[in-house]
């Protein structure tokens, strides 16, 4: 019997240093964590993209709207029509305001009628708005159901 230990515990010195099995071990657990780090930065790179689209079809129907005016049909199917994101619709719908420059700030809404600092009359301007939702692959933790994406542009018409 004492034979057999010696044998056994030089077998178990020889298979201890053994290092054959580490590696394809080391490699299958770092490939799920790439997997999942991958899955994300796919997700959120389709969001982003998303997003991208929701923002660009509310300046198509801005610029629809300057080169053929207003109307706010056309314009809401400009929207709609600029990308082939299935849940992309111009709400809410587009509206005619008045407004005059107001710097860096960008337009100051105002009434038809006010004569701006400038001493020009207000110009006339659409607003177009566009919305779309993105729903992740997976859940993540702060996230909760999809996210709606909105975007709106202001064109100047007159």
């Amino acid at each position: 019997m004492r034979g057999r230990a010696r044998r056994g515990i030089a077998l178990l010195r020889r298979l201890a240093g053994r290092r054959d099995g580490f590696a394809a071990i080391e490699f299958a657990i770092a490939v799920s964590f790439l997997s999942l780090a991958l899955i994300g930065v796919y997700d959120f790179g389709r969001a982003s993209w998303t997003r991208m689209q929701v923002i660009s079809a509310a300046h198509v129907g801005g610029a629809f709207a300057s080169s053929n005016g207003f109307n706010a049909s056309l314009i809401s199917t400009a929207v709609t029509n600029s990308s082939n994101l299935p849940t992309l619709v111009a709400t809410p719908a587009p509206v005619q305001v008045c407004g005059c420059p107001a710097g860096a700030a960008g337009i100051t809404i105002v009434a038809c009628s006010t004569t701006c600092d400038s001493g020009n009359g207000a110009g006339t301007y659409v607003r177009v708005s566009a919305r779309g939702t993105y729903t992740f692959v997976f859940p993540y933790p702060g996230i909760a159901g999809p996210v709606v994406i909105n975007a709106v542009a202001l064109a100047r018409i007159q």
